[in-house]
């Protein structure tokens, strides 16, 4: 199993050395790359030192070294592997030993399988702070984790309806082709992009369960936080993630179980960021004719069509 780690870097000058190390330190992995999205701090001349010691290391940067988001810094490092599978670490997080040990069982019992997920431990290094309401250090899990077996079939449903847990990238390691059926990451999200991906990933991909109870990774929680440090009101990021994701189905070959989700998901964001109860029937009316005005080229795909009794007994 050849594995290619791809490390976002943004001013991450005091964690970098431990990520790229715990990356080097797994025998699968044949190339870590380093891309920086724009860093003010000492990443890069870290990441020099760093590459200048293993040749594994490849660093790369954007045109210009502007800041483009994790989103379109991840697909830099996904254009450029050279191996056939992916898996990504954030800068400021690390793999704990024998990684991808069960993953690699996986893979080889499961041909069909494009991707392993597993669990991921969050630490928290900073004083506990709160962004909004809702959302603060101190609030965060301890482990991010699936609570069930799913069936790869049956994953994407049970991530949108049901308080199963979600499946972080830091736990997450794919085939480079599944990116041929999903697409890269969407660069307009500069939070949730992962989330939107790995939806995209469980729709149209087979993803397998490998440590469900014992933590492959460990995210580092701290105040500078990309997710916690821009931190928005979440129901216009969980709004935009639905309508970008239904749009996104209806071009592509969906399972009618995967669209049904979709739809779902679209249809509940859409009344909570209107504040309004699910039988409110004006906002009912009110959302078809929104996703036929916005998107009339979706009458074209078969996949609308399919989603249409679904639109139907909503309205109904």
């Amino acid at each position: 199993m050849l594995i290619s780690v791809i490390i976002p870097v943004y001013n991450a000058a005091k964690y970098l050395n431990e990520a790229v190390s715990s990356a080097l330190a797994q025998p699968e992995v044949k190339e870590v790359i380093l891309v920086d999205d724009g860093s003010k701090d000492n990443s890069m001349v870290i990441a020099a030192n760093l590459a200048a010691t293993d040749s594994k290391i490849v660093i790369l940067t954007h045109h210009g070294g502007v800041n483009k988001g994790s989103a379109e810094t991840r697909n830099v490092g996904i254009r450029a592997a050279k191996f056939e599978y992916i898996a990504f670490i954030d800068a400021d997080d690390w793999f704990l030993p024998n990684r991808f040990a069960l993953t690699e069982t996986i893979f080889a019992e499961h041909p069909d399988a494009d991707g392993v997920y597993e669990t991921v431990i969050n630490v928290k290094t900073e004083k506990a702070r709160s962004f909004s309401k809702t959302v603060s250090l101190e609030s965060t899990p301890d482990i991010h984790m699936l609570r069930k077996v799913v069936a790869p079939d049956k994953l994407l449903p049970q991530l949108i309806d049901d308080p199963i847990g979600i499946i972080l990238l830091q736990g997450l390691c794919v085939k480079k082709t599944l990116f041929d059926k999903t697409g890269l990451f969407d660069a307009q999200f500069r939070v949730s992009e992962d989330m939107l991906m790995v939806k995209k990933m469980a729709s149209l991909g087979k993803l397998y369960p490998g440590h469900l109870t014992q933590p492959v990774s460990v995210r580092r929680i701290h105040d500078t936080n990309i997710s916690f440090s821009i931190f928005k009101d979440s129901d216009v990021i969980k709004y935009l993630e639905a309508e970008v994701l239904l749009c996104w189905a209806l071009k592509n070959n969906i399972s009618r179980t995967n669209m049904n989700a979709i739809t779902q998901f679209n249809y509940r964001q859409y009344f909570y960021r209107h504040r309004k109860p699910f039988n409110y029937r004006p906002l009912k009316l009110r959302w078809l004719i929104s996703i036929l005005i916005n998107h009339p080229s979706m009458l074209k795909y078969k996949q609308f069509w399919v989603a249409a009794p679904i639109i139907g007994k909503y309205i109904a």
